[in-house]
């Protein structure tokens, strides 16, 4: 096993227990609407990566790129955690058109053009961006 797949694993598995711990949290305490997006937003970056790894090691750039669209979503989950505790709330029309035109990078790097890892790190990075502002 590889150094790469073994980080890969720890991340899964922490990102699985600390997104389980917030929901079962969330649901003891009602009204916890910050919990509730911290646990899916943390089980969804598992299953991303779980993705991720998954067209690593079978070449699948189908995978690959169910994997990076699900951990571009990611963010938006977690600033609206943050933001629930606050009188901001994000802008749903902006967060779709970034959405939709990161997807759409995602999409051409993965099966139209030649597939960069840079493309897809940049695109998920400036999504983050997009969506704090």
């Amino acid at each position: 096993m590889s150094r790469e797949f073994t980080l890969f694993l720890a991340i899964i598995i922490l990102d699985v227990l600390l997104g389980a711990l917030c929901l079962a949290i969330a649901r003891c305490e009602r009204g916890s609407p910050a919990l509730l997006f911290w646990g899916w937003g943390l089980l969804g970056c598992a299953l991303g990566f779980l993705l991720i790894l998954f067209s690593i090691t079978r070449l699948s750039s189908v995978a690959g790129f169910l994997g990076n669209s699900l951990l571009a979503w990611v963010p938006v989950l977690l600033i609206r955690g943050v933001l629930s505790h606050t009188r901001y709330h994000l802008r749903n029309r902006w967060i779709k058109a970034a959405l939709a035109l990161i997807v759409s990078v995602l999409a051409y790097n993965d099966f139209i053009g030649t597939p960069h890892l840079i493309i897809d790190i940049v695109a998920l990075r400036r999504f983050v961006f997009i969506s704090a502002c």
